[in-house]
């Protein structure tokens, strides 16, 4: 009998570009396989808000805690699923949606597996209890060599508007770096160095130059080469939560959800960050010339989309985006 309080997921075509990826038909989530596996209260911490639109708080969609959170039972997954993206794409707000909702975790991709801490629990990065991790792939400076064949081509692809990762990545590689030196954000050495972020030949030319070409090479080569899956785009879900969860959910196997729980989700992880008071300078610091520069890869990585039967970049959503052709 059918549970009179879910909501069934709108089943995904397969006669699209792609097919999703198999139904998750007689899929087990036990929460009490989270018990077995260290550093549990940190991941399901990762639901992330901005109640104040400025300061992030950890923990607060708690509908993990009133309907169950965790994993799947160990060994359930012992192939991947990618969720493809470029930094900054928005990815732990829609994990933090993806646990809430489903009580799936998505992780991420781990260069060296580590041992448990703890002699008594599974290690998170070979328990196989998570199918879909988060990947930047050859989205990253120096990484020059995809992991497509490493997921089988199945894969969510995550796509922004490069606008806002390329501020949104400088501001992180920055603040990564004072970390790294030892430096407070708020000395006299940080306060200088950050005036000089944006400034074209202290760097932010060659930085964006850099970090455009990364954003095209990642989005053309998984455009072409995902086999099962879809493309997810940020500014819808940010738009249109509800539709585009649900469509998520179609897209990785599943095909219901409690309804109390989705609606906990949507109430509770409402995307609410406030860009230009946790900033300091304005987003538009990019020059006529990068301006174009980065809206013709949008029009090429657009071009793919349509070539290969995907939706389409809302570029009517894309701030500082100008049409090339």
């Amino acid at each position: 009998m059918e549970n009179p309080l879910a909501t069934r997921i709108p089943t995904i075509s397969s006669t699209g570009p792609i097919p999703p990826f198999p139904p998750l038909t007689g899929w087990h989530f036990d929460p009490n396989s989270a018990d077995a596996v260290d550093n549990v209260d940190n991941l399901l911490k990762k639901n992330v808000t901005f109640p104040d639109g400025v300061n992030k708080v950890h923990n607060q969609l708690t509908c993990v805690e009133e309907y169950g959170g965790g994993f799947f039972s160990p060994n359930t997954f012992k192939e991947k699923k990618g969720l493809i993206c470029y930094p900054k794409s928005g990815t732990e707000w829609i994990k933090a949606l993806v646990l809430s909702a489903f009580g799936m975790l998505a992780h991420k991709y781990i260069y060296k597996p580590r041992p448990s801490s703890n002699p008594h629990l599974l290690s998170i990065s070979t328990c196989d209890c998570f199918m879909l991790q988060k990947d930047h792939d050859i989205g990253l400076k120096r990484h020059e060599e995809s992991r497509i064949e490493y997921y089988n081509g199945d894969a969510i692809i995550l796509i922004r508007n490069p606008f806002e990762c390329i501020f949104l990545t400088r501001y992180y590689q920055y603040n990564y770096s004072l970390k790294i030196g030892g430096i407070a954000k708020g000395n006299n050495d940080s306060i200088a160095g950050r005036k000089n972020l944006f400034i074209e030949n202290e760097g932010w030319g060659t930085f964006v130059d850099e970090q455009i070409e990364l954003w095209e090479n990642i989005y053309s080569l998984w455009i072409k080469g995902v086999k099962r899956g879809g493309v997810i785009h940020f500014e819808r879900f940010h738009a249109d939560t509800e539709t585009e969860l649900l469509r998520l959910g179609g897209l990785i196997g599943l095909t219901w959800i409690d309804k109390n729980r989705l609606d906990c989700t949507l109430n509770r992880g409402r995307y609410t960050q406030n860009k230009g008071q946790k900033f300091p300078h304005s987003n538009d610091q990019y020059s006529p010339a990068q301006k174009l520069q980065i809206s013709g890869a949008i029009d090429r990585v657009q071009l793919l989309l349509m070539e290969y039967g995907f939706d389409p970049i809302p570029t009517e959503m894309y701030e500082f985006y100008e049409p090339t052709y």
